[in-house]
């Protein structure tokens, strides 16, 4: 595991007159399901950058368990960085999906989703997330089973 760079950023606002500078450390690469399953522990802070390189495969979990909630949703960056995630199941929760809630300052990008179960009794479901405040661009998810039991 590394940190891997900084990144300077500069954003002007909706009239392109005011111009703000943000300074972004780009976190950790990890490899394993157990260091994705990690974010949201203290090594793996839910504010940090985070960047996949290689495919991950969650078989072995038997309950996907989403990486953030409504009480501390995911509030870093994820780049998938165009590696797959293959066969996460959940079988309950709230807010579900690879991400139960992402924060209006996260972004979640090039994540590739496949063969993925989510089935149980819950208010918000996705393959990325449960629920974005944030920004998903460059995702893809295939081969989503989604079956919802609540009463609404």
């Amino acid at each position: 595991m590394q940190i891997t760079d900084i990144k300077i950023r500069k954003f002007f606002d909706e009239n392109f007159t005011n111009l703000t500078w943000t300074c972004e450390i780009c976190g950790k690469e990890f490899e394993t399901k157990e260091q994705l399953d990690d974010i949201g522990s203290e090594e793996f802070p839910l504010l940090k950058s985070y960047k996949l390189v290689q495919d991950i495969d969650l078989k072995s979990f038997d309950n996907w368990t989403p990486i953030g909630d409504s009480v501390t949703p995911f509030s870093g960056n994820f780049d998938g960085n165009n590696k797959l995630i293959s066969n996460m199941k959940i079988t309950s929760g709230n807010n579900v999906g690879l991400f139960g809630e992402i924060s209006s300052t996260s972004v979640v990008s090039n994540v590739l989703l496949s063969n993925a179960i989510i089935e149980g009794s819950f208010d918000n479901a996705g393959g990325i997330a449960g629920i974005n405040n944030g920004t998903i661009r460059h995702c893809e998810v295939s081969d989503l089973r989604l079956t919802n039991n609540k009463d609404n």
